[in-house]
């Protein structure tokens, strides 16, 4: 089994959790902040990692924050390198929410030390090589572009 080693950086940080076997692993804001609609900002969880050799972290949304929250991680799936070694922090921006008129509005949203705040999954990295050709094989290309097998 392949360990991911995790450093606190803060005496109270908390290490990521699973909460069950299969599961992708959270990780929690290690600082009470509040964010406002329409901004972004870098939410620190108090943890470095040491990625092995040939693997990355990928980070993901809790799938409940946009929903619950109005919260998203802002580069969608972030990416930590094998070479990162310092304190992680996620990139997160407010979404705003629409009053009974349509209208946008801000609606701060408050983020607790403590707070489940994205899940990390460990994978690992195929090494390839770039090769430049002059044509490609479209035996098995359908056509159609984006969206044309459906919404």
């Amino acid at each position: 089994m392949i360990k991911l080693k995790v450093k606190k950086i803060t005496e109270d940080a908390i290490l990521p959790t699973q909460a069950h076997k299969g599961d992708l692993f959270d990780v929690c804001s290690n600082k009470d902040m509040t964010i406002n609609s329409f901004e972004s900002t870098i939410v620190p969880l108090g943890i470095a990692m040491d990625i092995p050799e040939g693997y990355r972290v990928k980070v993901f949304s809790r799938s409940s924050l946009p929903l619950k929250k109005k919260i998203i991680v802002s580069n969608s799936v972030g990416i930590i390198d094998q070479q990162y070694k310092n304190e992680l922090g996620l990139i997160c921006h407010s979404l705003p929410n629409i009053n009974d008129n349509g209208q946008l509005i801000n609606n701060p949203v408050k983020i607790k030390k403590g707070d489940k705040i994205a899940q990390i999954q460990l994978e690992k990295i195929e090494d390839f090589e770039i090769e430049e050709v002059a044509e490609l094989d479209t035996s098995n290309d359908r056509g159609g572009g984006f969206g044309s097998t459906g919404n």
